[in-house]
């Protein structure tokens, strides 16, 4: 099924957005004949994660979000093989099952070790906690 885009009055648009995708729908106008036409999946703007590295080694300060355009960058903290990483997550505001999945590879890698995630805002804490990551093994939420 392929879509084509079509203009379409503004006042019969209805836009959805999840996450970082927007999502464009025609209403129509409510008579038999119309009919609902997504529109091509549109990006709106990246994430932004910073990772500030701590005044010891293995911690860690980020600032953001985590998902599919920022993860990669998880996967470049490190620290002492069977050390322990501590990340800051008091100014991370979103993370996705993308984000889970690389914070879980840190110390699921051969090095192992501890992770410590401080500070979580309730909003990525309820998204930690749904997925169990509290208890994980070699994974601490404080």
């Amino acid at each position: 099924m392929r879509l084509r885009p079509q203009h379409v009055p503004d006042h019969e648009r209805l836009t959805l957005a999840i996450g970082h995708v927007e999502l464009t729908a025609r209403t129509g106008r409510g008579d038999a004949s119309s009919r609902t036409d997504l529109g091509t999946p549109t990006l709106m703007s990246k994430a932004q994660l910073e990772i500030v590295p701590g005044e010891a080694q293995g911690n860690y300060v980020l600032r953001g979000e985590i998902d599919l355009h920022t993860a990669p960058q998880i996967a470049e903290i490190s620290a002492r093989p069977h050390g322990t990483i501590i990340l800051d997550f008091a100014e991370v505001t979103f993370i996705d099952s993308i984000g889970v999945w690389a914070i879980v590879n840190l110390v699921r890698g051969p090095d192992g070790g501890t992770l410590v995630i401080k500070d979580p805002s309730s909003n990525v804490k309820r998204t930690l906690d749904l997925v169990g990551l509290a208890d994980a093994s070699g994974i601490v939420v404080q």
